[in-house]
């Protein structure tokens, strides 16, 4: 979450929407806005996401898992399990760019 928050603030001025999803659970949610201020994210966070809303976004059941859409709502790359930094900079860059060479690769799967 820290390099999301730390993306959002380089790619949100090109137009770039951040939606964060917390699956916690009723008894855990009072631990979310902590855990925003904590790591400084500024981007609106979808409480009670469940499992079945990843897997409707093609990311699965488990965490953590991101999706890119562009700006028609089509997902055109994910990424299950951790995120790196190279990989959420080529998406960035390749959506708020010409897309003029080949797309990212659509699925990347860190998880067994």
């Amino acid at each position: 979450m820290p390099l999301v928050a730390e993306m959002e603030k380089i790619y949100a001025p090109k137009g770039i929407v951040f939606l964060g999803a917390s699956l916690d659970e009723k008894q855990t949610r009072p631990g979310i806005p902590k855990f925003v201020a904590a790591h400084q994210i500024t981007f609106p966070i979808w409480v009670g996401a469940t499992g079945d809303d990843l897997a409707r976004l093609g990311l699965g059941e488990a965490i953590p898992a991101t999706a890119f859409l562009d700006e028609h709502g089509i997902i055109f790359a994910r990424v299950l399990g951790q995120i790196r930094k190279a990989e959420i900079l080529e998406r960035l860059d390749w959506i708020t760019g010409d897309r003029a060479g080949p797309a990212p690769e659509p699925l990347v799967k860190h998880q067994p």
